[in-house]
């Protein structure tokens, strides 16, 4: 009897542990309270910030597809050609910006305000002014646009009339073509210059018969200062930022007799292919990838480079 009391006695919870743990409440409860308030919050907050997300995604307009639309929505014939608007503003800039203005706004006592008005209402009109010398217009003569010509003018002057006309994506990759062709045919042309130059000194005969020596090809400065840029950015890990090399990597190219040896088109087409590490002619075994490693370089900045080997070869050997 006695061990019986004695074990009701130990399952029967004191008065103060029942005061502590009212029935059905675990001990833990306000904090398993707390974490499901918290996760609820968070999840409430993550709910709410993809919600916002995808309403801003729905709600700002795609640049491309308005655009898009818009020009879409021209009539036919309506859209003006990037191209043409972009070499029609280079020739509006060298020939009309005296009396127009550089921003068309007009120059007074000049020539009118084109932003807003036009002196045709078509675009075929507007290039048939473009080719016609008015008794009556103070323009100079130089202002007579030829029909292509005329036809990009007139494009630029619509497109500053009506913006919206004209891809504005496409119209900033026509001005960047433009600008490189316009910079390539630059260089040509002093290319061809100096070969002309240098076959017009062949053909002279130095006294007594013999031919004269040619002099030195002028080394363009431009050319030898955008070499120099793109040497730092693209050569000089391997060949030093004086060319002059670095210990097992690139060797010295202000004293290479390879690079004296090349014609410029021969070191050009060097470049542009590299030298695996395996061939023979490689004494170093180090590898020099094609274009330098910058895939993107032109043919014209190798040019450049080029030029700017020259030089160093040049002040290389006057130092000497």
């Amino acid at each position: 009897m006695a061990a019986q009391l004695t074990r009701q006695a130990l399952a029967t919870p004191s008065p103060e542990h029942a005061s502590n743990h009212p029935p059905g409440r675990s001990p833990r409860s306000p904090l398993l309270i707390a974490w499901g308030v918290s996760f609820a919050a968070a999840a409430l907050w993550a709910a709410l910030l993809f919600l916002s997300i995808r309403l801003s995604f729905w709600t700002t307009p795609d640049p491309d597809r308005v655009e898009s639309a818009r020009l879409a929505a021209l009539a036919p014939g309506q859209n003006l050609d990037p191209d043409a608007v972009a070499r029609g503003e280079r020739l509006f800039a060298r020939s009309c910006a005296l009396c127009h203005g550089s921003d068309s706004a007009g120059v007074a006592g000049r020539g009118p305000d084109l932003t807003h008005a036009a002196p045709a209402s078509s675009d075929s009109q507007l290039a048939a002014l473009l080719t016609v010398k008015h008794p009556a217009s103070p323009a100079p003569s130089q202002l007579e646009f030829a029909g292509p010509d005329a036809v990009a003018v007139a494009a630029y002057v619509q497109s500053i009339r009506s913006p919206n006309r004209v891809s504005h994506d496409k119209l900033v990759l026509a001005r960047l073509a433009l600008q490189d062709a316009e910079r390539e045919a630059a260089r040509a042309a002093k290319r061809a210059e100096r070969a002309a130059a240098k076959e017009q000194i062949k053909s002279v005969p130095a006294p007594g018969g013999v031919a004269a020596a040619a002099p030195e090809e002028e080394l363009d400065p431009d050319s030898i200062a955008e070499g120099a840029t793109l040497f730092a950015s693209t050569c000089a890990t391997c060949h030093g930022k004086d060319a002059k090399g670095l210990p097992s990597l690139g060797k010295d190219l202000t004293a290479s007799q390879f690079i004296a040896r090349l014609s410029d088109e021969g070191l050009v087409t060097f470049i542009k292919r590299g030298r695996d590490p395996g061939d023979p002619a490689n004494t170093t075994k180090i590898a020099m990838p094609p274009k330098g490693g910058n895939p993107a370089i032109s043919d014209d900045s190798l040019d450049s480079i080029v030029t700017y080997l020259r030089s160093l070869q040049r002040a290389a050997k006057a130092g000497h």
